[in-house]
């Protein structure tokens, strides 16, 4: 069962997502198979085809959750699919879309499948989890200070 969160805690979801982001991804690179990759690799190819931001997000979750089977992690995968659910039912806002919103989120997702694919590992040098701590773009996730301050200022539209 999925609860309604109060403002504080969704804030401590939208922290808690790109630590749990981050695992995931070292995991990927750690457990893939090839087949992962494909399954990757199409979603992105996909989320890069289309024009409708409805289109590249649907294809870019595909994306997240090739990326979670690709970790061979159940725990890991039904705790993101609890705090993906727990996000969309308490923000009270969709993102606004401008030309290019999705330029940055899909360059991050082509450098994460790329250090996935190269198997880089946990620990290392090529940390395949660094681009999931990064801040993201509203259209994508990003951390919650950015959160409250973009609809603060209006960045998103409410439901």
């Amino acid at each position: 069962m999925i609860t309604q969160r109060g403002d504080d805690e969704l804030l401590e979801l939208f922290e808690a997502q790109p630590a749990l982001d981050a695992a995931v991804a070292s995991a990927a690179a750690d457990r893939r198979i090839d087949v992962d990759l494909l399954r990757l690799q199409d979603a992105l190819d996909r989320s890069m085809q289309h024009e409708d931001p409805v289109d590249v997000r649907l294809a870019l979750r595909q994306w997240h959750a090739a990326l979670r089977e690709a970790a061979h992690n159940r725990t890991m995968t039904d705790l993101l699919d609890r705090l993906d659910a727990q996000i969309e039912l308490g923000a009270p806002w969709k993102p606004s879309y401008s030309d290019g919103a999705f330029e940055r989120p899909i360059a991050e997702h082509r450098e994460i499948l790329a250090a996935v694919r190269a198997r880089p590992g946990r620990g290392t040098p090529g940390d395949v989890g660094a681009p999931c701590r990064r801040p993201r773009q509203p259209n994508c996730r990003i951390g919650p200070e950015a959160h409250v301050i973009r609809a603060r200022e209006g960045a998103f539209r409410f439901r």
